[in-house]
């Protein structure tokens, strides 16, 4: 019998530690590995239920992207298309300098995250950016109680 691999660094890995909301939180470089993560979720997806992988992604999975200017927020669009195709997806982007037309926030990507902590108590975070961020990130959840086995990060710089 075939087993999927349980990986806590994966956030739709199978297993009861993981129906909790998965929070991906991303800046600069960093989106290449979160981009990749809701890419795969967003496959799993859309696998037919009772299919292998099909129940992954029952869980809420909200994505922080933060950067200074529109122009930065690479992969945008993609991530669009990927929360999107999610039964319970959610991008939230962060502007320091948004300039016009920008509707998400306007500040660090620690932002859009603050307003949501309140309703995360159970989540499971994922952060991968520059180490300014990420220590942004990780101290804002310490901050709010967030037990350290749930915060997963990669920094990059």
């Amino acid at each position: 019998m075939l087993h999927e691999r349980r990986d806590r660094r994966d956030p739709g890995a199978a297993g009861d530690e993981h129906d909790r909301p998965g929070e991906l939180g991303a800046g600069g470089t960093g989106i290449s590995a979160i981009s990749a993560l809701v890419q795969h979720l967003a496959k799993d997806s859309a696998r037919q239920p009772g299919t292998l992988g099909a129940e992954r992604v029952s869980r809420p999975v909200h994505v922080f992207y933060g950067a200074a200017t529109r122009a930065e927020l690479v992969c945008w669009d993609e991530l669009v298309e990927h929360t999107a195709a999610m039964p319970d997806g959610h991008l939230h982007g962060a502007l320091v300098d948004p300039g016009a037309g920008w509707d998400g926030t306007v500040g660090f990507v620690t932002a859009p995250l603050t307003e949501r902590l309140p309703a995360l108590p159970d989540a499971d975070f994922y952060v991968a950016g520059p180490p300014v961020m990420t220590d942004a990130v990780t101290a804002l959840l310490r901050a709010h109680g967030v037990q350290l086995d749930r915060v997963h990060h990669d920094s990059f710089g």
